[in-house]
């Protein structure tokens, strides 16, 4: 991003074009960003402790002190390291606490984390301390990494009662639905989106939680477990060519995040061939490894 910039300012009048001067400049590039600026903590008992990961990012060329604020007094949320130095082209790993001191339906509050001399980064924190009831269903998705996938809870209740979503997880989200009369609805339609930007590991999920929260104290749960599973196939190349004309096909790769990206690069190609003779007529030219703004 750093580099020297030279620009000539030029007059033109009719077809004379004289050179005025030359504009030498020195460009530096500024990028801080979090790995998300919403972390939605799944439910959890008083006393007891959950934890997030999140991820400072410093894309540009300059490094800055940082440090973390929290607008709410006494917090449930607890960010750590609080303060502490970004170095240019780094990360910096925090851990995200939620520890409830006494039962609450909904909390939230902003967090705002300060670099010296530049801007500031914010980020929400949400969360919940609830008696636990007992899950009325587990709700799977097993898609592959960077689609969607989308369930509907469908919930009944009394035309003078209510019924409340509250749905917390990472790479989940809702869509809230009424049916029924307009000024007393008596069902609701919930749609739930598994939205996975990254893969699981082999034996780790996805998880999230949704309640639906009654009157009377009455609830319903619904757990959400998520399988992210290797992307599909980009593109697919197909090609008719004579004999011994060579042809190169370029391959190109994106990056669907906010954030650099650094890539493994390897291929594997399947020899075609009858009767035990097999010959691979394909080849590749890459980099082992790929960094992608």
């Amino acid at each position: 991003m750093e580099r020297d910039v030279e620009l000539w300012l030029v007059a033109v009048f009719e077809s004379i074009q004289k050179s005025l001067c030359l504009v030498k400049a020195h460009v530096t590039g500024i990028k801080f960003m979090l790995d998300r600026d919403l972390i939605s903590f799944n439910p959890t008992q008083r006393t007891c402790v959950t934890h997030e990961r999140l991820i400072l990012i410093n894309d540009g060329d300059v490094g800055s002190r940082f440090e973390w604020t929290i607008n709410q007094r006494p917090s449930y949320f607890k960010i750590s390291p609080t303060r502490g130095y970004s170095k240019p082209n780094s990360v910096v790993h925090f851990n995200v606490e939620f520890s409830p001191a006494s039962q609450i339906l909904y909390l939230s509050c902003k967090a705002y984390c300060k670099l010296e001399k530049y801007t500031t980064l914010e980020l929400t924190m949400s969360g919940s301390c609830v008696t636990m009831p007992k899950s009325h269903e587990v709700i799977e998705f097993s898609i592959p990494v960077r689609t969607t996938a989308t369930r509907t809870i469908t919930k009944a209740y009394p035309p003078a009662g209510t019924l409340e979503p509250y749905l917390t997880g990472h790479y989940y989200s809702g869509v809230n639905h009424l049916y029924g009369a307009e000024t007393h609805p008596t069902t609701l339609a919930y749609e739930i989106t598994y939205a996975p930007l990254v893969m699981t590991p082999q034996y780790g999920y996805h998880f999230g939680y949704l309640k639906l929260r009654g009157d009377q104290n009455k609830h319903y749960m619904f757990r959400m477990v998520g399988k992210s599973l290797p992307p599909l196939p980009n593109e697919t190349i197909r090609s008719s060519l004579p004999a011994l004309k060579p042809y190169v096909q370029p391959l190109v790769a994106t990056n669907w995040l906010a954030y650099n990206q650094l890539f493994v690069c390897y291929y594997n190609f399947i020899p075609e061939g009858s009767q035990g003779k097999k010959e691979n007529y394909l080849s590749a030219e890459m980099r082992e490894h790929v960094l992608l703004p």
